[in-house]
């Protein structure tokens, strides 16, 4: 481990033995590079440093390093010992890193053939339970789990002995390693959260919402009191209405699963889906056996923190529909591949209905043994094409493809490969997974009696079918409860399967459906014994698939990316191979169960080449893209084949656009921070932290104001007006301005948007509530967008807002802006600063009548960008006036001006970040001996804090993360 600030070296020798043996031969086994893994590592990379020693010299390789693998080719290395490592003596690794780091392994790796077929890795590792349900996380592990791992036996035994349902386990994609975790929790004599057969998907933190499971196993009885609802005497499987979160970056050895609100009914085989604003719907499943009326959950329920019913329910009738397979469209629908009553449907967020879109599709694929993807999104994102695979004739369809009728049309896919002589074999219980070349996988499954070991790809662009040779055929047999995901390298990782899709530790047979019988629930009855030997169905070897690209040796690099991105944004991702790159692509991590990945889809981003970069860019919206977690590839083509790099772990995050604004209001002890800034996806986010906690947490996002949709940028300030004090808010939405505020005493509630000004103006507006006025008027400056400043004013309480007013003389395009009331002047003057171009100038409004408007001054010619920010510290014998700027060419510049009239000075750095900031804002708060200077950032889609000190030397800290 590696504390903050400290250096390790860590050193691995070879000496030359007495006996005259041959030193450490690297290239042993065809191994063309070192490969180092690092499982846990604090702050924002490590710097490492490789260093061979070998009889002809030494050579050196230098990379950063995040949690996950990475690789020091041979080919990297420079120095007079070459790239020869057939007698190396000694290889020394130094890390420097800013935060604590775990290092799991440093190995040498290979061979990498040029091998064109595909193959499944021979190696199977036992994962000792069965994956039932599994998500790829995005620190690089495989959660899987299965509650009762789908065994009665085992249900009962959990509701005297939980530890009997304790199936969570882990998958290392780096070392192989299985890693037992805990599992769900509740309090004794409570119904036990058994997850088998539950809903899940990512919400955009990384967090897996994890929804329903099995209430109760059928009991098969005929007598109607312990069972008023006739669910058991059907045959039914009753729901949770739990809910739990799994957090990926939950501390070892700490429980990672937390409760969440309840839903309004049971769900058992439920799909989950998440939405293109980052929440999550929930559809259909059995219902909990307290709901005497149905058998389906026909609720619409939309989760953001609680649960939600929207709208009328989903399904009018009685007849159950399991696991609907539910992609979200571009344009932000939720279409149903399954039918629904019927037909295939699309449900609008906006009207919260259903609208019929398409007839059904073959028998086959109405319930839940096959699978669905949505095919891979490309620009300009106008067509979206969903497959429907796993009989014996694939289908697509096109729902935006309408004909006469109004309806879509499922069509068939293009002719498969014949697979053990036959182009028209089944494959119920298959999966399916994207490869970041854009085909599709499809792996296990059944054909009657007979297992799918055969691999098939699907190319979408062509429409066309391979099944590969010998080569790639799977050792293990999947059917139902198999999972396949794909993992950061581009390997594909697969488990689990009952045999024959028996129960697993007793026989389904044993136990036919006789009145009164019961199921195996005796408290000692783990798994039935037959000869000696437990009755076991489960398949608990993991497999893993390894495309072809895996063992090339020319697969592109990515050596540097943003880890978090916002929607609509450009982003660098540095490679050495840029000038080879053909494709550039998004791939959600995917969370799997029952043959469907409501999570996984793959998005082509649009992008430009030059040396040694890639400039990228991001989803329009989440509809294209919901926000979360997705792995990042670059690809290059030759030999006819698509390579991609390896993937790397990207956060597509709602979070913020626009400039973020920061206060320090009077709520609490020590006076909260509050942030409000406009979200990517529409409306307006609350930040709070609170300074009277040792920690000072930040809390949020809380929302306000999505009704307004896109909001382009924002001002905030506490009034006086309110009990306490409201939150006053000032929007610019399009080229109109509209005002919110928030009450300043519980519920502390949102009101508005209150119209100020329905165009005209343009960059970000200022708030603030001067002393002129018997009650403080509101002064709002804005650019316009023809040109100048404009300046509107509201003489409180309640005087209709007038204006605009010129400010100054300047027509020319003002980009930004921000203000103050200073301590100069007999009143006070209001001190703008405006950004024109790369410039900074300065403006001032007498305090006296005739109020005149003097400027521009200029501050600074040119070097900067973004939005800057003014105040008017407490340093200095008249208060020094304090600019931080975002830079041009990255990080944040302070300037300073030492009241009244001494040059401006600056620009100083700020903290030690050299990113791109978008936007920023500023105040001196009361911490500190005299007043901290407290500097939020938006970074791409995040939000960052900085703190300068208020005494001598001033040093700057930071960035923390808020968002």
């Amino acid at each position: 481990m590696l504390g903050a600030d400290q250096q390790a070296r860590m050193q691995v020798s070879y000496q030359l033995p007495a006996n005259g043996a041959p030193r450490l031969n690297l290239h042993d086994g065809g191994a063309d590079r070192l490969r180092i893994a690092v499982s846990h590592l604090a702050g924002d990379g490590a710097d490492v440093k490789v260093t061979i020693t070998t009889a002809v010299g030494v050579s050196v390789a230098t990379a950063r390093a995040r949690t996950r693998l990475t690789d020091f080719r041979f080919l990297d290395f420079s120095g007079p010992g070459g790239q020869d490592f057939t007698n190396t003596s000694q290889i020394v690794v130094e890390f420097t890193s800013n935060g604590s780091l775990t290092v799991d392994s440093i190995e040498a790796r290979g061979p990498f053939r040029l091998s064109q077929l595909m193959r499944w890795d021979p190696r199977t590792e036992e994962s000792g339970k069965l994956a039932v349900h599994a998500a790829l996380l995005h620190t690089g592990h495989i959660l899987f789990f299965s509650g009762d791992e789908h065994d009665p036996g085992r249900h009962f035994l959990g509701r005297t002995a939980p530890k009997h349902i304790d199936s969570t386990r882990i998958y290392d994609c780096s070392s192989g390693a299985v890693l037992a975790a805990a599992s769900p929790q509740v309090p004794p004599g409570t119904t036990p959260p058994d997850l088998f057969c539950c809903g899940h998907a990512f919400l955009p933190n990384g967090r897996l919402l994890v929804a329903g499971g099995t209430e109760s196993w059928e009991f098969r009885q005929e007598d109607p009191d312990p069972d008023p609802g006739g669910h058991h005497r059907n045959q039914h499987f009753t729901g949770l209405r739990y809910t739990w979160l799994f957090e990926p970056e939950a501390p070892f050895g700490t429980n990672p699963w937390t409760r969440a609100a309840d839903m309004k009914d049971g769900r058992w085989y439920p799909t989950l889906v998440t939405l293109g604003d980052g929440d999550c719907l929930a559809l259909v499943g059995h219902p909990s056996a307290a709901n005497l009326q149905d058998h389906v959950n026909r609720d619409v329920e939309v989760f953001s923190g609680n649960w939600k019913v929207l709208g009328p329910p989903a399904i009018s009738g009685l007849v159950p529909t399991y696991y609907p397979r539910l992609h979200v469209l571009p344009n932000g629908e939720v279409f149903s591949a399954t039918p629904i009553e019927g037909k295939c449907k699309t449900w609008s967020r906006a009207s919260s209905r259903w609208e019929v879109a398409a007839d059904q599709p073959d028998a086959v694929y109405h319930g839940f043994n096959t699978t669905s993807v949505l095919l891979p999104l490309l620009p300009p994102y106008s067509e979206a094409k969903i497959l429907m695979c796993g009989g014996a004739q694939p289908v697509v369809i096109n729902p935006f493809e309408r004909q006469p009728g109004g309806l879509a049309v499922w069509k068939p896919t293009g002719e498969r490969q014949p697979i053990a002589g036959s182009r028209s074999r089944p494959r119920q219980d298959s999966n399916s997974v994207i490869l970041p070349t854009g085909e599709i996988m499809v792996c296990g499954g059944f054909d009657a009696n007979r297992a799918m070991l055969e691999t098939e790809l699907y190319d979408a662009a062509e429409d066309r079918w391979t099944t590969l040779p010998a080569t790639g055929t799977a050792k293990v047999a999947r059917g139902y409860h198999s999972v396949a995901l794909l993992m950061p390298d581009g390997r594909v990782f697969t488990a689990g399967g009952n045999d024959a899709g028996d129960w697993s530790y007793h026989r389904r047979a044993d136990y036919p459906v006789i009145a009164g019988q019961p199921l195996p629930q005796a408290p000692t009855d783990e798994g039935k014994i037959e000869n000696g030997v437990a009755v076991d169905n489960r398949e608990t070897r993991i497999e893993i698939y390894e495309p072809p690209y895996i063992e090339r040796g020319d697969r592109p690099r990515i050596t540097n990316a943003p880890e978090a991105i916002g929607y609509d944004t450009r982003f660098r991702i540095t490679t050495p191979d840029a000038e080879r790159i053909r494709r550039v692509a998004l791939i959600r991590a995917g969370s799997v169960t029952h043959s469907f990945n409501s999570d996984q889809r793959y998005i082509g981003l649009p992008y430009t080449r030059s040396d040694n970069r890639i400039d990228a860019v991001s989803p329009p919206n989440g509809n294209i893209a919901p926000p979360g977690w997705y792995l990042l590839f670059i690809a290059a083509e030759a030999d006819g084949q698509v390579i991609p790099s390896e993937g790397l772990f990207v956060h597509l995050n709602i979070g913020s656009s626009g400039n973020p604004v920061l206060i320090q209001s009077n709520f609490g002890d020590e006076g909260n921070f509050e942030v409000v800034t406009p979200r990517a996806e529409g409306g307006l986010a609350h930040f709070v932290r609170n300074n009277d906690e040792p920690a000072m947490p930040w809390a949020g996002p809380f929302r306000f104001g999505t009704e307004v949709g896109r909001v382009h940028a924002v001002t905030m300030i506490q009034s006086t007006f309110g009990e306490n004090g409201n939150l006053e808010v000032v929007a610019r939405i399009g080229a109109g301005l509209v005002h919110f505020l928030r009450d300043s005493e519980p519920p502390f509630t949102w009101h508005g948007p209150f119209p100020i000004v329905p165009s005209g103006v343009s960059g970000n507006p200022v708030l603030i509530q001067s002393n002129f006025g018997d009650e403080g008027n509101f002064e709002i400056v804005t650019p316009m967008a023809n040109g100048g400043l404009g300046h509107y004013v509201r003489e409180n309480p309640n005087t209709p807002w007038a204006g605009p007013f010129p400010v100054g003389t300047t027509t020319d395009t003002v980009d930004a802006v921000t203000m103050i009331q200073s301590t100069l002047g007999e009143n006070g003057n209001l001190e703008v600063v405006a950004r024109i171009g790369a410039g900074l100038v300065h403006f001032l409004r007498d305090s006296e009548p005739p109020f005149t408007w003097h400027g521009p001054f200029p501050i600074v010619p040119s070097g900067v960008s973004g939005n800057p920010v003014l105040i008017q510290s407490n340093f200095g014998d008249e208060g020094n006036f304090e600019i931080v700027t975002p830079m041009a060419n990255g990080g944040l510049g302070h300037y300073v001006r030492e009241n009244p009239n001494t040059p401006w000075a600056g620009p100083f750095p700020v903290g030690t970040t050299t990113d791109t900031v978008d936007a920023v804002t500023m105040i001196q708060s009361t911490l500190g001996e005299n007043g901290n200077l407290e500097v939020v950032a938006r970074i791409g889609a995040g939000l960052v804090h900085f703190l300068r000190e208020s005494e001598p030397p001033f040093t700057w800290h930071g960035p923390f993360p808020i968002a």
